[in-house]
């Protein structure tokens, strides 16, 4: 690929610890870092189903005092790797497909910024080239509020990229998911309402799932390159 045009997947996320302080969905912390692993492994898979690079950005190594400043300096960090586009993603929308990264980096090679909604007005997928980025217009962005989505679009000039999609935010949120039609495997969202219920064969639905998700996914792409920041 031409340099100029090197896409990179940031996966911007909370570390364990501080995910159940920000929204522990009303579980035990067995439970929940069950639930977390569950959505890390669902996230790293599907970005692993793509031939990008991908970055990983985890909070409790990531710098700034707000997430503002946490996911500007992450960005920076990026760009001044060499990169000209960026994808960034967290792990609380996993009915996102290798198909919407897909989707998202062939507008990024033609120039133009993406997003993708999410179902509390804010976005699961914000794609970025380097031209357009500004510390001011990013800063300026009220994050973690219902004018995201509508921010971003217009800041940013940004195209809209893939369907609505539920962000996981609450327990309200996870069985909205788990009931909803959507791409999800029933045997994964039959692994995510074990969890939420407390029943002993979640961690044998996790391994048994994810071996197989693994496997098909990964027959179709080969692996990212994964680098820890």
């Amino acid at each position: 690929m031409n340099q100029d045009q090197r896409t990179v997947i940031l996966f911007f996320s909370r570390s364990l610890q501080d995910e159940f302080l920000a929204k522990p969905f009303g579980l035990s912390q067995q439970r929940f870092r069950t639930l977390y692993n569950c959505l890390l492994k669902k996230a790293r898979t599907t970005l692993s189903s793509v031939e990008l690079d991908v970055i990983e950005s985890f909070s409790n190594n990531q710098e700034g005092n707000s997430f503002r400043d946490r996911l500007s300096h992450a960005v920076n960090a990026v760009f001044s790797q060499g990169y000209h586009n960026i994808l960034i993603v967290g792990n609380d929308a996993p009915c996102l497909t290798g198909q919407h990264l897909l989707d998202a980096e062939a507008l990024l090679q033609q120039g133009k910024n993406v997003i993708a909604p999410d179902n509390h007005g804010g976005v699961y997928l914000i794609g970025i080239t380097k031209h357009s980025f500004t510390q001011r217009d990013f800063d300026n962005i009220n994050w973690g509020t219902e004018s995201v989505f509508n921010e971003l679009k217009s800041t940013f000039s940004a195209e809209v990229v893939g369907e609505e999609l539920i962000d996981l935010n609450s327990l309200g949120d996870l069985f909205e998911l788990v009931n909803a039609k959507n791409s999800l495997p029933l045997s994964f969202k039959v692994l995510l309402r074990t969890i939420c219920t407390g029943d002993h064969l979640a961690r044998d639905l996790f391994i048994e799932f994810f071996q197989d998700f693994t496997l098909r996914t990964k027959s179709q792409r080969g692996p990212p390159l994964v680098v820890a920041a």
